[in-house]
């Protein structure tokens, strides 16, 4: 079951700043812009549709918290737990994910264009049909992720761990180093 929260409550039990909860009560369709909501906590919330988008959510615990159509464009989410989380649809363009932990989390259909995934872990998540145009999985795990009809154009998967991941063949590709070409 989704909760609402109207407030925040950090992970030190001190709530986040002030006139960013007073601005913003996350719940479904909440206007959160610009809010700086670093390791709020945000387990198991009903987020749908909020916009987020340049906000700093790091360190947040989001775990298995409702994202499904929510703005994230821009936002900071390194570190962050993200564990079961539902961002079907989600918009994480330009997003900063790196080290976030995404086990198993939703992601079918997100946008996570020019995302920056480096060393997050993605194994079992849902990529079923999501944009990770120009996206940066270095050093990621993405152990049994489901990326099947995903887009990975410019993206960079260096080091990244795609052990068991289905619909994947194409990563062998991106994996490979380039053939340098010799000139005549």
């Amino acid at each position: 079951m989704m909760r609402t929260f109207a407030f925040l409550v950090c992970a030190l039990g001190a709530p986040a700043i002030a006139s960013d909860v007073v601005n913003c009560a996350p719940g479904p369709g909440a206007l959160c812009v610009e809010k700086n909501l670093e390791a709020a906590d945000l387990a198991g919330a009903d987020l749908a549709m909020a916009d987020f988008s340049r906000s700093n959510l790091r360190g947040a615990n989001l775990r298995g918290a409702n994202l499904r159509n929510a703005d994230l464009d821009g936002t900071r989410l390194g570190g962050a737990d993200l564990t079961g989380a539902v961002l079907v649809s989600a918009d994480l363009t330009g997003a900063d994910l790196r080290r976030a932990d995404l086990r198993n989390a939703h992601l079918a259909n997100a946008n996570l264009i020019e995302a920056d995934l480096r060393n997050a872990r993605l194994d079992g998540a849902d990529l079923r049909g999501a944009n990770l145009t120009g996206a940066r999985l270095d050093n990621a795990s993405l152990r049994g992720a489901d990326l099947r009809r995903a887009l990975f154009d410019s993206a960079e998967f260096r080091s990244a761990d795609t052990d068991d991941c289905v619909g994947c063949p194409a990563l062998s590709e991106i994996l490979q180093p380039p053939v340098p070409v010799v000139p005549r």
